[in-house]
């Protein structure tokens, strides 16, 4: 363990459990990681800057959620506003 590191500030931005289902705390996590690091030579996450279709659907999302437009409890309110839409 290195001491200080990670910085207070980023342990304090990061869940006590980064996956309840796995169990694991977040020291469990980063000790997993540096050794498949080690291990393997590589990181083992594939990280992949998203395309323009994509950003452009990220932008579109955090936008809509911005703006509160229309949100639905069920797909079922969200089918039947659909119809009413196309009704009119």
């Amino acid at each position: 363990m290195v001491p200080g590191f990670p910085p207070p500030v980023l342990w304090a931005a990061l869940p006590e459990r980064p996956s309840s289902a796995m169990g694991l705390t977040v020291s469990d996590a980063v000790r997993i990681l540096l050794k498949r690091v080690v291990n393997e030579q590589a990181f083992p996450l594939e990280l992949k800057v998203p395309n323009a279709q994509t950003r452009a659907a990220m932008e579109e999302a955090r936008a809509m959620a911005k703006a509160r437009t229309a949100r639905y409890d069920s797909a079922d309110a969200l089918i039947d506003d659909l119809e009413k839409a196309r009704q009119q």
